[in-house]
């Protein structure tokens, strides 16, 4: 019986490999008619197209069900973590449910007891947790990497007569493709929505999460409120963010030698005793 359901499960899982490839191939040959690159993200369990209508199915059963503050806490986390990780929050769990059975069913028809297959299912539902942090990395660290030159830019804009508005939609149009750039874009589309723009610039700080828009917003709405120079506070704060990446430099390269301290005294210096003192010890016990 476990033969037949291990067989199950692989015809399974090579079916869904299959679809997955060819989709693949089909979007990568979209991809170059068009003269879009091609993505690098690796394959994912639940990009095969039989696993998506079963995750859309699970999340439209997940709407009825009252989450109340951790379904909030998931929408926050998923906005944070930019457009790498692009679901709702329904979709989300119906992932981590998705993980946890399949994982479930795959241990029980490899005989694992079933406190313990349930136990490790429930870590194995982690993974989109996981991803979503990975990709909450990988656009934080984009973010402040463009964060310094799209701030000299819009102040450049504003110096040349534009408003903070039109700064930022050249600075959209312009620069398409970046992570900044969306974030802007939300800021554009919430002003013709009819908020303020400190509203907006509000709304900004919330969904990136970061410290340094997070200060860019309340600078450029106390200066949009008081009436300051946005040129002025535009410099300030790109050389401020130019300084915190200064010291973020300089805080891992004076980590550096204690995360090497590790592998120095596990794998590097019992290899050099040996390679030095072990020709020595091969005498010794030679002479007696």
């Amino acid at each position: 019986m476990a033969a037949l359901i291990c067989a199950i499960v692989a015809g399974i899982a090579v079916y869904f490999a299959i679809q997955t490839a060819a989709e693949k191939e089909a979007s990568q040959a979209l991809g170059k008619m068009i003269g879009r690159k091609a993505s690098g993200k690796g394959w994912n369990l639940l990009d095969s197209r039989p696993l998506r209508v079963v995750t859309k199915m699970a999340a439209g059963v997940n709407k009825n069900i009252p989450l109340g503050k951790y379904r909030g806490w998931i929408v926050v986390k998923l906005s944070q973590a930019g457009s790498g990780y692009s679901c709702d929050a329904d979709e989300f769990l119906a992932r981590k449910e998705i993980y946890m059975l399949l994982s479930f069913i795959a241990l029980i028809s490899l005989r694992v007891p079933w406190i313990y297959a349930g136990v490790m299912s429930c870590f194995i539902s982690f993974i989109p947790d996981l991803h979503m942090k990975r990709e909450r990395t990988k656009y934080e660290k984009k973010i402040l990497r463009e964060i310094p030159p799209a701030l000299g830019i819009l102040a450049s804009c504003v110096e040349a007569g534009l408003t903070l508005d039109a700064a930022v939609s050249k600075y959209s149009e312009k620069c398409r493709e970046t992570g900044l750039s969306a974030e802007f874009r939300g800021y554009l589309q919430e002003i013709r929505l009819g908020k303020s723009r400190q509203q907006a610039l509000s709304g900004l700080a919330e969904r990136s999460g970061l410290p340094e828009l997070e200060a860019f917003a309340g600078a450029v709405s106390r200066s949009l409120e008081f009436g300051t120079g946005l040129a002025d506070v535009l410099r300030a704060q790109c050389a401020s963010v130019l300084e915190k990446k200064t010291r973020r430099v300089e805080k891992l390269a004076a980590e550096a030698p204690v995360k090497l301290l590790f592998p120095l005294i596990f794998f590097i210096f019992p290899v050099v005793f040996i390679v030095i003192f072990g020709p020595l010890f091969l005498e010794f016990l030679a002479i007696k």
